[in-house]
């Protein structure tokens, strides 16, 4: 089932969030609807962190209430608290008793104090509290980085349509020769291919050529784009998992049946012929 390779992301539950997100934050009881949906359809993991908001405590609510079980990963900072005692809040949070996957939430902290971090994160895997030690990043120069560090199990990049293999595959394969876990997010790159090129704010202009092009080629190959660009990422070989966000039941339903469509080749090939000169505008970080 293709769904077993998507992880639903959950800071749309905390938080208002995304370029295109028009709804807001869903109630309680539709969150509760898209987790059984998304578990009755085959994703069985989530991605959260206690810098969503309340995310984290609803999920918790929920798995309480319910018989339905995921892989529950979460993020951190190095900042404030120690990395244990974020660990122990989350795991309270999620009303769960190990962590899946921990990540660095900024690949800085990372850099920073690399041993002692580290040390910290290996003690909590040796207590059984986390399983798999992860990292956030943005760059191939850190996603090369991480890939060279033993300790980390777990990379998560950004890859889409415009960030996608011609920039990626060299830094990828880095990832997959050390045997890590490669997961990608941004696939909908924060909603901006579910708006027209004409409806850009002025500092992501230079992007509505490209746009342009997605939305020219979605239309003669028939394929709707948010489509093409979560498939796109699931199609990619050395992806392991392909993080998606939803606002809305019918935003996942449409996802998971997208899930199963397959890209031709010609496509793929297209998608590889799009290079964004400026990189630092596939950044959502850069967008404010």
């Amino acid at each position: 089932m293709v769904a077993e390779k998507l992880i639903l992301g959950t800071v749309q539950f905390g938080l208002n969030y995304g370029i295109n997100n028009s709804t807001g934050k869903p109630a309680k009881a539709e969150i509760f609807d898209i987790l059984n949906y998304a578990s009755e359809h085959g994703i069985n993991e989530l991605d959260c962190a206690r810098a969503y908001g309340d995310a984290q405590t609803i999920i918790g609510d929920f798995l309480q209430q319910s018989n339905v079980h995921f892989l529950l990963n979460s993020k951190f900072h190095t900042q404030g608290e120690s990395i244990s005692e974020q660990a122990k809040q989350t795991l309270k949070d999620l009303q769960t008793k190990q962590i899946n996957t921990y990540f660095f939430h900024d690949v800085q902290d990372l850099y920073s104090d690399k041993e002692k971090t580290l040390r910290s994160l290996l003690a909590l895997k040796d207590a059984g509290l986390i399983v798999k030690i992860g990292v956030s990043v943005y760059s191939n120069e850190e996603i090369s980085y991480c890939a060279d560090i033993e300790a980390i199990d777990v990379i998560q990049a950004p890859f889409n349509l415009l960030d996608n293999a011609n920039k990626r595959q060299e830094s990828f394969k880095r990832v997959k020769d050390r045997y890590k876990e490669l997961q990608v997010r941004s696939v909908f790159l924060q909603g901006l291919f579910a708006k027209q090129a004409a409806t850009l704010p002025d500092k992501l202009a230079p992007l509505a050529p490209y746009i342009d092009q997605v939305y020219e080629h979605c239309k003669n190959s028939n394929i709707p784009v948010m489509t093409m660009a979560l498939v796109y990422a699931l199609q990619m070989p050395l992806v392991d998992k392909v993080l998606i966000g939803v606002e809305t039941m019918e935003q996942l339903k449409q996802n998971i049946e997208a899930a199963n469509t397959i890209l031709e080749e010609s496509v793929i090939n297209f998608i590889h012929q799009i290079n964004v000169e400026d990189e630092a505008l596939l950044y959502p970080y850069n967008w404010t």
